[in-house]
């Protein structure tokens, strides 16, 4: 499923608070080199989940050191990309890898009209650290780095019988606009 969500300028959008308790703060930020180990390993973790629940899906061995280059290019060339990690407990336990688009006329099939969109390419929270809040925080650090880019339409591409992220993506505003 293809999903997208709009935010008017000036508008932000609300999310819940996190679950985390005291003394348990959910810290969000731009990622560092030092953070991609921690990034891979969770982004991992999402991989073999989808994997599971998608029986055509076949995770390249090659993966991993894949993920860790789009990372690292994140990284390298922030201009029109970002990776925000959330720490929790003293340790990475969440991520966003997020890029901006400019879509023209030249796009075929014309899926959104031209404009400039915010694309959420890879989201994945610690298995040990879900119903934390830490995917709402990061979504809430992604939207204002997309609002300061002049950004107010966000799209992502979801498998629809994922449980977790059919009511996570439901949950912030989206709605799906295609499905393949």
């Amino acid at each position: 499923v293809g999903a997208d969500h709009r935010v008017r300028p000036g508008q932000s959008h609300r999310t819940a608070p996190t679950n985390a308790g005291a003394g348990e703060e959910v810290v969000v930020r731009h990622a560092t080199k030092r953070d991609l180990d921690d990034a891979v390993r969770i982004g991992m973790q999402s991989v073999q989940y989808h994997a599971s629940l998608e029986a055509t899906m076949q995770v390249a061995r090659s993966e991993p050191k894949k993920m860790r280059r789009r990372f690292e290019d994140i990284l390298r060339d922030p201009t029109n990309a970002a990776l925000f990690v959330a720490e929790w407990k003293g340790r990475v336990s969440g991520f966003y890898s997020i890029y901006t688009q400019l879509i023209d006329e030249r796009w075929t099939p014309p899926l959104f009209a031209v404009g400039r969109y915010g694309l959420i390419a890879e989201v994945a929270v610690d298995e040990a650290a879900r119903g934390q809040g830490i995917g709402r925080r990061i979504f809430a650090a992604a939207e204002r780095w997309f609002r300061e880019r002049s950004v107010f339409t966000t799209w992502l591409i979801y498998l629809p019988h994922n449980p977790l992220s059919s009511r996570f993506w439901t949950a912030l505003g989206f709605e799906a606009v295609w499905t393949v």
